[in-house]
């Protein structure tokens, strides 16, 4: 039996190692969108202990001072959660890119393993012909007019 050789297995190597790379920068991209939205959490988490802060403070003592403090970190952590916001917005476009690429790549890849499935069936069928051809030589080789052989016991019956 002879050897098989995927002319385009140099392609499928290839391919198979952008999808691998696909996979990584989906992850990444995946991981620092959880980065991301974890700060958002903080800072939510952040604004709402200052709301209850200032809700705190107005029924303790109305220290004008102490309230506008709080007001003032309050405005400054819901600039800094639509910044957040804005970031995630911007990682959630990358994460959607990295899938597009990831898909992409193991498409690409999907289709060299069945280009070289193909091949492997049409080198089996090849080789199983090539097989059933020497069977045939072989079995007919015995009544190539030997003296022996049924054809020449039937040629000279004649």
């Amino acid at each position: 039996m002879g050897r098989f050789r995927f002319s385009m297995q140099n392609i499928l190597q290839m391919k198979e190692k952008l999808e691998t790379q696909a996979k990584n920068e989906y992850a990444q991209a995946n991981a620092r969108l959880l980065q991301e939205q974890e700060k958002l959490e903080i800072l939510q988490n952040r604004l709402r202990a200052n709301d209850e802060l200032l809700k705190g403070e107005l029924q303790e003592s109305l220290t004008i001072v102490k309230i506008k403090k709080i007001k003032q970190d309050s405005e400054i952590l819901e600039t800094y959660i639509e910044l957040q916001n804005n970031v995630i917005v911007r990682c959630e476009a990358e994460v959607e890119q990295a899938r597009k690429k990831l898909t992409e790549a193991m498409k690409e890849r999907k289709i060299f393993e069945k280009l070289r499935e193909k091949a492997w069936e049409k080198f089996q069928k090849e080789e199983l012909q090539k097989e059933q051809k020497e069977v045939d030589e072989l079995v007919s080789f015995p009544y190539a007019g030997l003296p022996d052989s049924p054809a020449s016991h039937h040629r000279e019956l004649q």
